[in-house]
């Protein structure tokens, strides 16, 4: 009896092992890069989106109103415009363009150029701002030059 539930034990543990790897090997793509965001439907791309614009924003406030809070204590400010948060807020990246915008660019972009979806989506967005690169063909040119970083 002991034999029969060693036996029994040991081809559970092995049947569990073996729906493990295979449910490893069919599991969802990997994280942050291409293959996953290529298997989102367009309305979860596009709360990504808003959810990036939005913390980055939260973001870049808050570290105006704490330099703000640091710098030119002591200065008088008649036009608000020369605060240090206004001027903070001025120079910081910023992101003018619509969500489905940043969205459709980033699906080209892993579309058009599958050789970089191991590039991380968070990382295209950063790439987005208004100074840098606006296009798809843009960021695969830079990623060909090796201006943007490509591996991860």
């Amino acid at each position: 009896m002991v034999g029969k539930t060693k036996t029994f034990a040991a081809s559970g543990a092995l049947a569990i092992f073996v729906l493990v790897v295979a449910g490893a090997q069919h599991a969802s793509p990997p994280r942050w890069g291409g293959e996953e965001w290529l298997s989102w439907s367009a309305e979860v791309r596009s709360v990504f989106v808003d959810a990036y614009l939005a913390g980055y924003t939260s973001g870049k406030s808050a570290a105006c109103m704490a330099a703000d809070d640091l710098f030119e204590l002591d200065k008088v400010i008649h036009d608000p415009k020369d605060a240090v948060v206004a001027r903070c807020k001025r120079h910081a990246k910023s992101y003018s363009k619509t969500s489905d915008y940043y969205a459709k660019v980033i699906t080209e972009f892993y579309q058009k150029y599958p050789k970089y979806r191991n590039i991380p989506y968070a990382y295209l967005m950063f790439l987005m701002t208004d100074d840098w690169y606006k296009t798809a063909d843009e960021i695969y040119q830079a990623a060909l030059e090796g201006k943007i970083r490509t591996t991860f």
